[in-house]
């Protein structure tokens, strides 16, 4: 009768051991699936707020989307993007200019000249600027993705870490009930003499460590809640319940992964095209812009003996800047280098995400 219950008491603590065991590997290969941003169709249903909203991984990246106050900060990118799109290659501002000038305390002779001067670009650089804040815009839309991507990533392996971490303290609860009972029926066998009293401290040493370990999973569930809140915009004193399992991972086929639509790639691809128009900037401005403007005035003197005399004047002007000095070589060989440079890193994402 003994042997048949320490048999039965024995193969339920062997069997809670294999269920660890599994249950470790799932978690694993979990947030290995998690870190990819993968989809697993876990339904975990949790109070995120008063209105006991369910937070799965698949309605997750809606609420990072919704709730993330980091996200939404970054957001505002995109506005100050498009408002400097918005007034980029533009031409520069008139100048209206007046000169007055007096022969006399008492301003008889004189001359008063009004002038208006306009400068214009006479090589692309107004088109190239326009060209360049248009992609920063789309470089903004990239990153707030990749933000998005990397922050719904994190979210769904912190769910991940929370749920593994209730499983395993209820497993690690059922197994230390089992090596409880498992260690009063040695101790009773010990005191009977059937067997060594060293078993019965092994067991009973056996059975502290698994409520230890109960403690050390709850501590690290707490922490796992710790780090998703913010990312789900709750507050510290916020419940968040989340209930469910951790489903059988599976890996994705290659051709569904869709690599070439990450927003990390398709960022490094719009720096690299910044960076080439960024070259054909650095030369335009090679030439300064030609100024143009006119004069228009009058002028009063006095001749003896016709005394005071009035005088319209009327100019044109023009003025460009010569590269004599400087042909702005520096500014173009760096944005040489560091369009090479947007290219390699190019390569570097791509291998980075097939990984």
């Amino acid at each position: 009768m003994r042997s048949q219950k320490l048999r039965s008491i024995t193969s339920r603590v062997a069997r809670y051991r294999r269920g660890a065991l599994d249950l470790a590997v799932i978690v694993h290969v979990g947030l290995w699936f998690a870190g990819l941003g993968t989809n697993f169709g876990m339904v975990v249903p949790a109070s995120a707020s008063a209105s006991s909203e369910l937070i799965s991984l698949e309605n997750i990246p809606a609420r990072v989307r919704e709730a993330n106050p980091q996200l939404a900060a970054a957001r505002l990118r995109i506005e100050e993007a498009r408002e400097l799109a918005r007034h980029a290659g533009l031409r520069p501002n008139p100048r209206l200019e007046l000169d007055l000038q007096s022969n006399d305390s008492e301003f008889n002779e004189g001359a008063t000249t009004f002038g208006f001067t306009q400068s214009f670009p006479i090589t692309s650089r107004l088109r190239l600027e326009r060209e360049i804040t248009g992609l920063d815009v789309d470089k903004a839309e990239a990153e707030i993705a990749e933000a998005e991507r990397l922050l719904v990533a994190e979210a769904r392996t912190a769910l991940v870490d929370l749920l593994a971490f209730r499983q395993q303290a209820e497993l690690r609860t059922q197994q230390a009930e089992v090596s409880s009972q498992l260690a009063d029926f040695v101790a009773d066998a010990a005191q009977r003499g059937e067997i060594s009293s060293l078993d019965a401290g092994q067991a009973r040493l056996e059975a502290a460590r698994l409520s230890n370990e109960v403690g050390q999973l709850h501590a690290s569930e707490v922490a796992a809640s710790g780090r998703l809140k913010p990312l789900l915009g709750l507050g510290p004193f916020e419940d968040l319940n989340a209930l469910g399992a951790l489903p059988v991972p599976e890996i994705p086929e290659k051709e569904e992964m869709e690599v070439n639509a990450r927003p990390e790639l398709v960022l490094a691809r719009l720096e690299a095209e910044s960076a080439e128009l960024d070259i054909e900037l650095e030369r335009a401005e090679r030439l300064a812009d030609l100024e143009a403007g006119f004069r228009f005035g009058f002028s009063r003197d006095e001749d003896v003996p016709e005394g005071l005399s009035t005088e319209l004047n009327l100019g044109v002007h023009l003025s460009l800047p010569i590269p004599l000095w400087n042909s702005h070589a520096g500014g173009v060989e760096a944005a040489t280098a560091r369009a090479a440079r947007k290219q390699k890193e190019i390569d570097a994402v791509r291998l980075r995400t097939q990984h």
